[in-house]
């Protein structure tokens, strides 16, 4: 139970952590990622929820995940972002405090996106769906 409320925190943070709106950063930008996500994850604790809020500045895209219901609080920036143009992949990981490295890998299809998270020190992958925030 103590490792989903903490991963869950880690994705909620990432995802809350961006200031500018939605729409603005879309209508910026040529990546079909930027904007705000919320996801779902399907672990053997039970299903957790949270926001992906992903930006794009001149030196690439960034990512930020929150758990639960908030999108700004708790939220932790990724370390690594990369976009596969060709594949429509997104891929990125960040260290969580208590469990180590997570890798997030996810295809964008239309105004969702499904994947796996996998927890590093645990040898475990999580189904993950993130669909598109409607703020």
């Amino acid at each position: 139970m103590l490792f989903s409320n903490r991963f869950l925190l880690v994705a909620v943070i990432v995802l809350a952590s961006g200031c500018a709106s939605t729409q603005e950063m879309a209508d910026e930008t040529s990546s079909p990622f930027v904007g705000s996500w919320e996801y779902v994850i399907d672990s053997p604790e039970g299903q957790f929820t949270g926001y992906l809020m992903i930006t794009e500045d001149e030196t690439g895209l960034k990512a930020f995940v929150s758990e639960g219901d908030s999108e700004i609080e708790g939220s932790i920036e990724v370390d690594s972002v990369e976009f596969d143009q060709e594949m429509q992949l997104l891929s990125f990981s960040f260290d969580n405090p208590d469990y180590g490295r997570m890798n997030v890998s996810l295809t964008l299809e239309e105004q969702e996106m499904n994947g796996i998270l996998h927890v590093v020190q645990f040898s475990l992958d999580v189904p993950m769906v993130v669909t598109r925030s409607e703020q």
